[in-house]
């Protein structure tokens, strides 16, 4: 992993917990903000993974055994009662935690893509039943 992807994982993470992902530096030198998410240890990729399963009314699940991460979606329906096809987001680097980091990551990005298209689909149709 590159220190660019590193960087933009971090960010991705903060602002899914609700952080404002902030990088502090001088003469092109970056301090990463006070979430210094990838390497600072279990405390704070736990609370993410706990948000993760609380998703949906606790219908993802995160597997970690050995050095393997594996998050996955346990229904094939939202809360909603719609029908959801979520993928499984599995790693296997040779250590849990940067398994754990990238799965997170990997899911944090399909479920912001997944909120973005149910927004969309949602303005969609309140804009058809304007124009009815």
């Amino acid at each position: 992993m590159t220190q660019e992807q590193i960087l933009e994982g971090n960010k991705l993470i903060a602002e899914f917990m609700g952080y404002k992902y902030v990088v502090v530096g001088y003469f092109g030198e970056t301090d990463q903000s006070d979430w210094q998410l990838h390497n600072a240890g279990w405390i704070w990729l736990m609370q993410v993974v706990e948000k993760i399963e609380k998703l949906e009314e606790g219908c993802f699940h995160v597997f970690m055994a050995d050095t393997d991460c594996n998050i996955y979606f346990s229904s094939k329906y939202d809360k909603n009662g719609n029908e959801w096809n979520a993928p499984s987001f599995r790693q296997s680097t040779g250590s849990k935690i940067t398994s754990t980091w990238q799965a997170v990551v990997q899911f944090i990005q399909w479920y912001n893509k997944e909120q973005n298209a149910q927004v969309s689909d949602t303005t969609m149709s309140n804009n058809n039943s304007k124009a009815d």
